[in-house]
């Protein structure tokens, strides 16, 4: 796939010296968000990371999904602690939705890359060989095949690969964002397989 439009004139420009601002308070009516959605989850698939998980067979995998996903972003719009498993779900959920929207480029391009070794990990523990090669090919275009985990050493090096060879830059992130349509990764087996071994190191915390 091409990119086009006002994200390929976005990416197009220098946007290094972007400042970040520290976070704001909670609105309340996120606060309340939160907890209507807590409720929901209590009542409806459980209160532990094993109750919640073993619902998948009977709401199926996405709603679980995102579930676990409303305590890790809960977590981290209170600035608590995320563990790696979490990283794992909230870097793989993050990986789909990013290329499914806008490919490769776009995913690198966001915050969502800096948690692309959670990916990685997760695929080597699964076991998924075509998986761990494809996204390593798709790291191969970064320095030592290993972007930073810094957004804004990220975009410098994005910066440094469009100014070498803008066409071979864009081809690469094509060529992979269309597999990856054709072969998502990590499948829906490698995934949970892992998440399921490691549902202890998921710690609800509730609104």
């Amino acid at each position: 796939m091409a990119f086009v439009g006002k994200y390929r004139d976005l990416v197009s420009k220098d946007v290094r010296g972007e400042a970040y601002s520290p976070p704001e308070p909670l609105d309340a009516r996120v606060v309340d968000h939160y907890k209507r959605e807590f409720e929901r989850i209590r009542g409806t698939l459980g209160i532990t990371a094993d109750e919640i998980l073993s619902k998948r067979g009977l709401i199926g995998s996405d709603k679980v999904w995102e579930a676990l996903r409303y305590f890790i972003g809960w977590k981290f719009l209170n600035h608590l602690l995320i563990t790696e498993t979490e990283n794992m779900i909230s870097a793989c959920y993050e990986l789909k939705a990013e290329v499914s929207n806008g490919g490769f480029h776009q995913y690198f391009f966001n915050s969502s890359g800096d948690r692309w070794p959670f990916v990685l990990k997760l695929l080597t523990e699964g076991d998924d060989a075509e998986g761990s090669r494809m996204f390593k090919e798709v790291l191969t275009i970064f320095p030592n095949g290993e972007p930073s985990v810094d957004r804004g050493e990220r975009w410098q090096q994005l910066d440094e690969i469009r100014a070498k060879d803008e066409k071979g830059m864009w081809a690469h992130f094509d060529k992979y964002t269309d597999e990856f349509y054709r072969n998502p990764f990590p499948n829906e087996k490698t995934f949970w397989s892992v998440i399921e071994t490691r549902k202890s190191d998921i710690n609800m915390v509730w609104a």
